[in-house]
């Protein structure tokens, strides 16, 4: 959990797109999320939010 502490919204859109794609989520997912990530205005709303990224994952290795 610790490097999510260390992202913030200096990262630029396609890397944002990456990080998500790399849990195997579908492009469209992982779009959705960092579009919803960038939204955020806050340095903590945008941690709390990359949180997202565990709960897409779990759902994911559930199927």
């Amino acid at each position: 959990m610790s490097f999510l502490i260390s992202l913030d919204q200096r990262y630029r859109t396609n890397s944002l797109i990456t990080l998500f794609m790399q849990f195997s989520l579908p492009m469209p997912r992982a779009i959705a999320l960092t579009n919803y990530v960038k939204s955020c205005n806050t340095k903590a709303n945008f941690v709390i939010n990359l949180q997202l990224i565990y709960v897409a994952r779990a759902e994911r290795s559930h199927q």
